[in-house]
């Protein structure tokens, strides 16, 4: 026989339990209608079903102007800040309640708020990181997108990020921003899968500015002017050239230097071309370099520019009894060219030099301007 005061114990907790549990289905039910609520629009009204009442640190009827770099339609405002969250160069967003467009900027500075009834703004660093996955706390670059994969439990996938419009030249730069301002700029090489480099922009007040590469170090061409005929002895004659380059220019297209521009050049005597080295020191008979040596050369070093000097380029001598070494170092970021004669040289083959990407050289992070093209 139960005693009823057991009984109706019992009772009381069967009561108290399916209570709870109805609480607890309930309490899912509105986390998951939130949810849908933030990221999932109604069929032909919009993103109407946002309750932005639940969604704190927004400022309402704003939004940020002037530093837009992406705008994207979003599901919802929670999955807007995913698309700001992913992307190192976004500090903010704007988000339409009414249409779902989510814009993504680079300043979060409420002093740049302007009225827009149709808008919400918000600081994304106010948002959790957990809410993009593997890609929290990324570290992807700043040109970079995070594409986070619920499979990918590794390191943060990041990728260039094809969705950004981004200027691949420096007449590009010039139409997206309408700038007169010469400076160094990142450059996006079309014909190179996007590569980003930092170029410097010339002529940006004319209708086709021109493009440099602003070199680390100076590259120096020098011809001295001491001779040492059959090597019977050295003996000073006629004027001494030395060209140093602190830019070059460059085809963004087909990565090929102009080398007869000294635009950037700072030149003792007569110039040298771009990688040209020459002297009056000595002959080398059928292309063996003579007892006394070279003396003309030129030093290339193109280290944390992101480029090298290309495999295939090539010298060609002239001259009376030239010789031509060339010593490519550091996977071409460095030539050593000595080139000479009595009087005789070398000069890059096809009048050009060509580059190549250095596609294992970490740029560094110098200052240059991210331009946006909208």
């Amino acid at each position: 026989m139960v005693n009823p005061s057991s009984r109706q114990t019992h009772l009381i907790n069967v009561y108290l339990y399916r209570h709870l549990v109805n609480a607890s289905i309930m309490t899912a039910g509105l986390a998951f209608l939130l949810w849908a609520c933030l990221v999932i629009p109604v069929s032909g009204q919009g993103n109407t079903c946002t309750n932005l009442d639940n969604v704190h640190h927004l400022e309402r009827s704003v939004q940020v102007a002037g530093s837009t770099f992406l705008v994207l339609q979003a599901e919802g405002i929670m999955t807007c800040a995913a698309h700001c969250l992913n992307r190192k160069r976004c500090r903010s967003i704007n988000f339409s309640i009414q249409s779902g467009l989510c814009q993504l900027n680079e300043d979060a500075a409420t002093s740049q708020l302007v009225n827009n009834s149709s808008f919400v703004f918000s600081d994304i660093s106010r948002w959790p990181q957990r809410l993009v996955g593997v890609c929290a706390n990324h570290d992807c670059s700043q040109f970079d997108v995070c594409r986070s994969r619920a499979n990918w439990t590794a390191q943060a996938p990041c990728s260039l990020d094809d969705k950004v419009r981004r200027p691949t030249s420096c007449a590009d730069v010039k139409l997206c921003t309408g700038s007169e301002e010469d400076g160094e700029y990142w450059i996006f090489l079309e014909q190179f899968d996007g590569a980003p480099r930092r170029l410097f922009c010339h002529g940006m007040n004319e209708t086709t500015p021109k493009t440099f590469l602003t070199l680390s170090t100076p590259n120096v061409g020098v011809e001295p002017n001491i001779r040492n005929h059959k090597c019977k002895g050295e003996y000073v004659h006629g004027q001494r050239k030395e060209t140093t380059y602190r830019k070059i220019r460059l085809n963004e297209t087909t990565l090929a230097v102009d080398i007869e521009d000294a635009t950037f050049a700072e030149v003792v005597g007569q110039p040298l071309r771009y990688g040209q080295a020459q002297d009056c020191y000595s002959e080398h008979d059928n292309g063996v370099l003579s007892a006394c040596g070279l003396k003309g050369y030129f030093f290339i070093d193109l280290s944390h520019t992101g480029f090298v000097v290309s495999e295939k380029q090539k010298w060609k001598t002239y001259g009376w009894l030239p010789l031509a070494l060339v010593n490519r170092t550091e996977g071409g970021a460095v030539v050593n060219v000595q080139c000479g004669g009595f009087c005789g040289g070398c000069t890059p083959d096809g009048n050009q030099l060509l580059l190549d990407l250095n596609r294992s050289e970490d740029l560094p992070q110098l200052n240059a301007t991210l331009v946006r093209c909208l």
